[in-house]
């Protein structure tokens, strides 16, 4: 039975504050989710808008942002460290790609931290 997983957070805005468009959101998702099921045979994805749950942070540049945002989990057997770093490199290309300021990831061990 696999207990531990990890979590990377999709934000739901591009450039800090600019609500993502569908196509961009597809991409982002069906990347990073091809990238967690090669390494730990899988994950599933939550829709916070569905659930009606949102994200809240404050930007230095933008001040409030508020969005939806998908959380995408694989569980796994792995190192947990091991596992995190591969949940830290996806952040960090979401990041890069969507240019945010930082984006989430988690697990069942340590909690949340922002990449």
């Amino acid at each position: 039975m696999l207990r531990d997983y990890i979590d990377v957070y999709i934000p739901g805005t591009i450039n800090g504050n600019q609500p993502i468009n569908q196509d961009t959101i597809n991409k982002v998702v069906s990347w990073a989710a091809k990238k967690l099921s090669k390494n730990f045979g899988g994950c599933t994805g939550y829709n916070t808008k569905e659930l009606t749950a949102q994200g809240f942070y404050v930007s230095n540049k933008h001040g409030l942002i508020v969005e939806s945002i998908l959380i995408i989990r694989a569980y796994h057997d792995t190192d947990p460290a091991a596992a995190w770093g591969i949940g830290k490199n996806i952040a960090q290309v979401i990041k890069r790609y969507l240019n945010q300021e930082s984006v989430t990831i988690g697990n069942n061990n340590d909690g949340i931290d922002f990449i």
